[in-house]
């Protein structure tokens, strides 16, 4: 009875503190650091070319995206301003919140560069990323995007700037980085600017589309860590993807992965002020879990629809994640801690939450909310993927830039 009173506590504690945990890592480890060195100009970077120097400064904006007056300061050092802050907020279960930060440099030439930084996850938002839909874009992350695009619209009115000579750089983490993917696609499609580039991070899938990795999308680069399972939902075997050249972080694979992981461990302690908790079998362990929620719903239909039996529960998978939302937010944390221990009498749903807890010592949770042993935050974090991208070389990253020698 005493473990499985700490279960639940763990496993609300746990569900619980996860956005609050990645919230608060927005403004810790690598945005700690005194200054950001100046990037280059989007028109200066070859159509289709991926820059390790530019992800980096780039995820350093991400890291302080939750925070306009902090983001406004790394963007002056960067030489940009004209900042602007847009936000739309939810606090219900419909609707899909997102803010970003804008800002313009102006090059040598007269011309313009844009740069829009995209926060992740808020409150109700959680709601939003578990709200798929069965079109070709997620429909969440599209409702936000297109409200991103409007705001755009506005920015570049309020900046006096025209798109014709204009250059943008978009970036986002998480959910930001969804957003931001789709962003990208919608401009460059319309064509709205002379150089469109889009560095994401953590981004979960965005699409079905069967033309996301057409040749026009190259220039939008999605890092994704194989410990980090966020970066595969919508799963893949629903047909869902990002737009653009995904970039995969190493994993058990990879050449010399016991030196490198041993090294981005290091860097990660140096970032962010504790150790780094990863799967026992790295993204093995991420794969169980992806297979576990195929088996429960095995087309996006299932998603909404196959009842799971959970006694005293038949619920959905969407169900489910709904009530992993709804605990994120803050709302009815007892009874949805009594439905995530209930849900342990499915093998199923029981195989999610055992992943979610990988890592962490469930008295301590329990008594403390202790939230940094977490394998699945660690896997998730800003300062995993910039200890990443700086352990590698530039090398590593040549395979994926597989247009280097484009140019516009």
């Amino acid at each position: 009875m005493k473990k499985r009173i700490y279960l639940l506590i763990a496993t609300a504690t746990l569900i619980f503190g996860l956005c609050g945990l990645f919230f608060y890592q927005s403004h810790t480890g690598i945005s700690a650091r005194a200054s950001v060195p100046t990037l280059s100009p989007v028109s200066s970077v070859p159509y289709g070319t991926f820059s390790r120097d530019t992800a980096s400064k780039a995820l350093s904006l991400c890291s302080v995206s939750y925070y306009p007056e902090t983001l406004e300061a790394k963007l002056k050092e960067l030489g940009y301003g004209q900042f602007k802050y847009y936000s739309r907020e939810q606090d219900t279960v419909t609707g899909s919140g997102i803010a970003f930060g804008v800002a313009t440099a102006w090059e040598s030439n007269g011309n313009a560069s844009v740069i829009a930084v995209f926060r992740g996850t808020n409150d109700c938002e959680w709601y939003s990323n578990f709200s798929i839909g069965e079109e070709t874009e997620h429909a969440g992350f599209s409702a936000a995007a297109d409200f991103a695009m409007s705001k755009l619209s506005e920015y570049l009115a309020f900046a006096g700037i025209e798109n014709s000579s204009c250059a943008i750089l978009i970036t986002g983490h998480s959910r930001g980085g969804a957003v931001a993917n789709l962003c990208a696609k919608r401009l460059i499609d319309n064509n709205s600017f002379t150089h469109t580039l889009a560095y994401t991070f953590a981004s979960p899938n965005t699409t079905t589309s069967p033309s996301a990795h057409n040749d026009e999308y190259r220039c939008i680069f999605n890092i994704q860590n194989p410990e980090d399972f966020i970066c595969y939902i919508p799963l893949e075997e629903w047909g869902y993807t990002k737009y653009g050249t995904i970039i995969n972080l190493p994993n058990r694979d990879a050449d010399d992965f016991e030196t490198l992981y041993e090294n981005m461990e290091k860097k990660f302690l140096q970032f962010a002020g504790y150790e780094h908790t990863g799967y026992p079998n790295n993204h093995d362990d991420v794969k169980e879990f992806l297979e576990a929620a195929y088996t429960i719903a095995p087309t996006i239909s299932d998603y909404y629809n196959r009842r799971i039996t959970a006694y005293p529960y038949q619920v959905t998978l969407h169900e489910y994640m709904n009530k992993v939302a709804s605990l994120l937010c803050g709302r009815d944390t007892i009874s949805n801690g009594m439905f995530l221990m209930a849900s342990g009498n499915s093998p199923l749903f029981r195989a999610m939450t055992e992943f979610m807890l990988q890592g962490i010592d469930i008295e301590k949770i329990a008594q403390s909310g202790e939230m940094t042993g977490s394998a699945v935050a660690c896997g998730h974090t800003y300062e995993t993927y910039e200890a990443w991208l700086g352990v590698l070389s530039d090398k590593y990253f040549e395979k994926f830039a597989v247009y280097a020698d484009s140019t516009t």
